[in-house]
């Protein structure tokens, strides 16, 4: 791809020059409840911060005149149980998931929040146009051929991050 990101919700200029975020912050859906400098996460902020995220991802599709990805690599396929705090209807699609399925935007939308959540893992690719990899500890790669320019300004005013970067997983 021409242009790859890495979009978070953490700002560089919290980095060391090793590029790690210095900032005690939380990391995953795990980490609701949890206090970081003197605020709990609630479920709540967890959501409107995953939101943002999957926003993202909605906001490149549509800018490349994307409507499918498809699912490469999948990971921990079926672990998904009724139990989950996640809609059944969830639950049913991701555990019926296979490798190369092609997802409709709003199935990238459920795949993006449960992987965001850590109940499974996979690369989502759109036919050469872009692809998003999700990383450990709240990390997203979105990878296109086009600049997108008006997108990413509306990511980056929506409160995340969006910073030149290759991705780990090419």
């Amino acid at each position: 791809m021409k242009y790859c990101w890495r979009i978070t919700k953490y700002d560089p200029k919290k980095r060391n020059s090793q590029g790690w975020f210095l900032e005690d912050t939380w990391i995953s859906y795990g980490d609701i409840g949890s206090v970081y400098q003197g605020e709990k996460l609630t479920y709540d902020e967890y959501v409107r911060v995953e939101d943002l995220y999957i926003n993202a991802i909605v906001l490149l599709m549509n800018c490349l005149d994307v409507s499918q990805l498809q699912v490469k690599y999948l990971e921990n396929h079926g672990s998904i149980n009724e139990d989950a705090l996640v809609d059944k209807e969830e639950v049913i699609f991701v555990n019926g998931l296979k490798e190369n399925d092609l997802l409709s935007l709003e199935q990238v939308k459920v795949a993006s929040k449960l992987i965001l959540r850590n109940y499974f893992w996979c690369k989502l690719i759109g036919k050469h146009k872009m692809f998003v990899d999700f990383s450990h500890d709240y990390y997203m790669y979105i990878g296109s051929r086009s600049e997108c320019k008006d997108a990413l300004q509306k990511i980056r005013e929506s409160g995340l991050f969006v910073e030149d970067f290759k991705s780990f997983y090419r």
